[in-house]
């Protein structure tokens, strides 16, 4: 999906919707005969959906340990082996996606087929149809993520087919359930680059971003199981899709009140308080996180490390930062996000004087995977490498850490004085330019924002940087800010005519979906 949001988020909440949340705060719909009427789950009796229940928030929460001695419990009931099965699939999936560790997907598709074998022998009937549904998506997920993607087109074309099939029928009682996970696909699809949306057309897939949306926010409202996987992924299409952080900042603020020990939640609420420029609070909030991931009970979720840098780097706490980045490094032995964890780590230790550390580390940042961040993060370190920071390039660098923390008016100090320092390069001043027009932006202050912007499309000063082209696809947000779709339309469809710059698949991704949204 989109690259701006969490290196894992997406894949884990994708995974964590085929599992039925907990409807705390949500009216039982079930019939007087049966207890777990309505439930996707073979549970005939109470104390197996106690169970169920209380692995379900386990899970959620990334509490591994308890979740497995509660799964353990519900297998050894009769009506509980299938509903086991089911959730320790997923808590396999969940372990490879944070991970990347190939033993634990190995156990998610050994377990998915034991599912498959169980329900092989089950009557047939909407629920039975739901749940190789789910299941077809978490073999779309567990491909992807190990690099299968033949494999993993063909499970989606599987998954697609029976989403449909139950969300067409407004009689079946899988409905408003199977609208989460269509909801997903059509998201997915939709905010694809365009050459993959071909194919996949072709293929029989199609959707867009507002379609998606649309039934994930049924699905939040009308689903008897996926209230709070709906409602969280709702706010990763609003901050990633939809560039409406603030909305999805408040919807994961209420998720955070609800569960304020789930590591899953606190992950995606640091993020939306990062992408709103509060990076003191992400800092707490993660560092609260972290504290509980250290505990036994918890399963360690190595994504905090990297947010929290992230925060402490914003906040000039380089030092600090440094600390998070070398532990996530050490600790996480996947590809996700090593990249840019490397370069941001490099520029903390040459802020702190450190250089010779720092070129160790610039050296260190691979293009491992064909992905917007870590190529900007190859071409960044690239330039590190050539020389060391000049003072000019460590006032922009303070600059933008300003503006990422929501300090406006120090930001807009330290980007003025390059941008109107004598000596400056033309990169260096187009830099400043860009940095100046997000500040204005987020001030609302348009007249001063539309000039900054347009300097940077005018005069970028590097032709592969991002600053001409987000330059105009900003220049869009504020014409739409401003009640004047035909212009917002024009620079939107402008952007999308720039190609070969630093997060180019990001800007396609952005400005197709703003596009969308104006079409509605």
């Amino acid at each position: 999906m989109c690259q701006r949001v969490a290196g894992f988020a997406v894949g884990v909440l994708l995974a964590v919707v085929v599992a039925s949340s907990d409807a705390t705060g949500v009216r039982a719909q079930t019939a007087a005969s049966d207890p777990l009427s309505g439930r996707p789950l073979p549970a005939k009796t109470t104390a197996s959906a106690r169970l169920m229940r209380t692995a379900r928030r386990q899970l959620f929460a990334f509490r591994m340990g308890p979740a497995k001695a509660t799964l353990n419990r519900l297998a050894a009931r009769p009506d509980g082996a299938a509903a086991a099965t089911h959730h320790r699939a997923l808590m396999a999936l969940l372990k490879g996606l944070v991970t990347d560790d190939e033993a634990h997907f190995d156990a998610f598709f050994e377990r998915a087929d034991a599912l498959g074998e169980r329900l092989d022998d089950a009557p047939d009937g909407p629920w039975k149809r739901y749940l190789r549904a789910e299941t077809a998506l978490l073999r779309v997920i567990a491909r992807v993520k190990t690099g299968s993607h033949t494999r993993a087109a063909w499970a989606a074309r599987s998954a697609f087919g029976r989403y449909e099939d139950l969300a067409e029928n407004p009689r079946s009682p899988a409905r408003a359930d199977a609208l989460m996970g269509q909801g997903l696909l059509h998201t997915v699809v939709g905010s694809l680059p365009e050459p993959w949306r071909g194919l996949l057309s072709f293929l029989g897939f199609d959707g867009s971003v507002t379609q998606g949306r649309a039934e994930l926010a049924q699905a939040a409202t009308q689903s008897r199981l996926h209230q709070l996987p709906a409602g969280l992924m709702l706010a990763l299409v609003d901050l990633a899709l939809f560039r409406d952080a603030e909305k999805a900042r408040q919807r994961l603020a209420r998720w955070h009140q609800k569960r304020p020990k789930s590591l899953l939640v606190a992950h995606l609420y640091g993020l939306a308080l990062l992408n709103t420029h509060r990076a003191t609070e992400a800092a707490r909030v993660l560092r609260a996180a972290l504290e509980r991931a250290a505990t036994p009970a918890y399963f360690y979720l190595e994504y905090l490390d990297y947010y929290r840098a992230q925060a402490l780097f914003r906040t000039d706490d380089f030092e600090g930062a440094a600390r998070h980045y070398r532990r996530y490094l050490s600790r996480h032995d996947g590809a996700a996000l090593r990249a840019k964890a490397h370069l941001r780590l490099g520029e903390a230790l040459e802020m702190q004087g450190r250089r010779r550390e720092a070129l160790r580390h610039y050296r260190k940042v691979e293009t491992a995977r064909d992905f917007d961040s870590d190529r900007a993060a190859r071409r960044g370190a690239a330039k590190r490498l050539d020389a060391p920071m000049t003072p000019r390039q460590r006032t922009l660098l303070l600059g933008q850490n300003a503006y990422d923390a929501g300090r406006y008016a120090r930001a807009d100090s330290l980007l003025t004085r390059v941008f109107e320092a004598p000596d400056a390069t033309a990169a260096e001043r187009g830099e400043a330019a860009y940095r100046r027009g997000r500040v204005y932006q987020a001030q609302k202050r348009w007249n001063k924002a539309r000039r900054a912007y347009r300097f940077a499309v005018r005069r970028p000063g590097d032709p592969k940087a991002k600053w001409a082209p987000w330059g105009q696809f900003y220049l869009g947000e504020i014409h739409e800010a401003q009640g004047r779709p035909a212009k917002a339309r024009a620079a939107y469809r402008k952007a999308l005519d720039e190609e070969n710059f630093d997060y180019a698949q990001s800007l396609e991704q952005s400005a197709r979906s703003a596009l969308a949204r104006l079409e509605q």
